[in-house]
């Protein structure tokens, strides 16, 4: 069992110096707390508050002479001249690349365009870049939020720093066909983000399941789940390692981990010890309890459907593949799409070669004519049947599953039919 850790993973440069100004802040003994949450962590939040930095929602709640540290997320200006006013000291720990976009977006602004700022509508940081960029300033979340976009002769775009690098590209592009005009496009993805997404990509394709590890509020993990989910059919996203189960992994020869920018090291460590120490060879040797071999009929249950076919778990430690021409005869790709439901039942026969080396190929017509002719009660010892079908009849009940009604409406009419042909 091999586990493999993304290149590019957990803390980004932003982050570590954020945890870094809030930790040498406990230790010094601040009296202080956050501005809402430092990162998107609980786990790390909890152990802030626990060394005496809490986090409080509003500068409200701030004493005169106490400490503010600003979130990694960055703030408007309106909140560094409030927390000025209260007699507040302000420990900045706004990630570098933050407030890059902020600067972006404040002289896009200043220079006569329309700022346009792509990102999550409700994410901290995208709140704090709007404030920069002014009252005029509007957010793009999704492709059919440019009908909101008044039209201007010019346009100036800023892009989240943990935003999913081709969704920004597919609205830029978007954008500039339904809205023409003069843009200047601030690149602001973090390079690590890029980097981290990249990295992602890569292990999902390489891994039979990859983990991803970080908070559920933290919009960079779950960019990175949705891209892995993408890459690797089985893909979970946990908070921590007491989250993982054998189940999760049962059958899985290669297991990749990345985690979310907000992720600290030892959440990965702590993950990778509860699966070392889980009991992979028992699990292995469980996926491979059952026999496969062409011509073996298995049972299993529908896990998923792509334009490729049917994707059928039976136990083995590789999942089925129903292509949908061996499905069904008489219904097409679609109409077999409209119909079928994941955690469906179905029977159906291995067969030899396959279209993934990483399925076992199934046929479930296969499956269904071996056991209509089952039904095909023997004559007793000595007895012959009065009519035979030649070649060509055979030829054609096998070209539809029509036959297998044929089949049965004969025997039941004509108990000593002789059918001459092979399954």
């Amino acid at each position: 069992m091999e586990i493999k850790v993304a290149e590019h993973c957990g803390f980004c440069y932003g982050v570590k110096r954020a945890v870094a100004l809030a930790q040498k802040a406990a230790t010094d003994r601040v009296q202080g707390a956050t501005l809402g949450p430092l990162i998107h962590n609980p786990q790390l939040i909890a152990e802030l508050a626990s060394e005496g930095i809490a986090c409080k929602d509003s500068l409200e709640q701030f004493a005169p002479g106490e400490t503010v540290i600003f979130r990694s997320h960055g703030e408007g200006p309106e909140t560094y001249a409030q927390a000025e006013k209260q007699g507040l000291t302000i420990l900045d720990a706004t990630c570098p690349n933050v407030r890059l976009a902020q600067q972006k977006a404040a002289q896009a602004a200043a220079d006569g365009y329309f700022p346009v700022i792509v990102g999550e509508k409700n994410h901290p940081e995208v709140k704090s870049i709007l404030k920069w960029a002014g009252k005029n300033a509007i957010c793009v979340e999704c492709i059919k939020d440019i009908s909101y976009i008044p039209r201007r002769e010019r346009y100036g775009v800023i892009i989240q720093t943990t935003f999913e690098l081709q969704k920004f590209n597919d609205i830029l592009q978007a954008l500039q066909e339904q809205r023409p005009g003069e843009y200047r496009v601030e690149r602001t993805i973090c390079l690590a983000t890029a980097q981290r997404q990249q990295a992602a990509v890569k292990l999902a394709a390489e891994s039979d399941a990859v983990i991803v590890i970080g908070g559920r509020n933290s919009a960079n993990t779950r960019h990175l789940f949705e891209l892995v989910q993408k890459h690797c059919r089985q893909a979970y996203h946990i908070e921590t390692a007491s989250e993982l189960s054998s189940d999760m992994l049962r059958g899985c020869n290669k297991i990749g981990i990345t985690a979310g920018a907000s992720t600290p090291d030892r959440l990965i460590k702590e993950a990778i010890l509860v699966m070392e120490n889980m009991d992979f060879e028992s699990m292995l040797n469980e996926s491979m309890e059952v026999e496969v071999y062409p011509g073996k009929v298995v049972n299993g249950t529908v896990i998923q459907l792509d334009k490729d076919g049917v994707y059928v778990s039976f136990g083995y430690r590789h999942d089925g593949l129903i292509p949908y021409s061996e499905w069904s005869q008489t219904e097409s790709a679609e109409e077999l799409q409209n119909s079928i439901k994941v955690g469906d039942e179905v029977e159906a026969k291995v067969v030899p070669g396959s279209t993934k080396s990483d399925f076992v190929r199934l046929s479930k017509i296969k499956a269904e004519r071996d056991a209509a002719w089952k039904n095909v009660a023997e004559l007793p010892e000595g007895e012959k049947r009065p009519a035979r079908f030649c070649a060509s009849s055979k030829t054609k009940l096998k070209t539809s599953l029509v036959w297998v009604l044929q089949l049965k409406v004969l025997k039941a009419s004509c108990p000593h039919l002789m059918l001459n042909c092979a399954a």
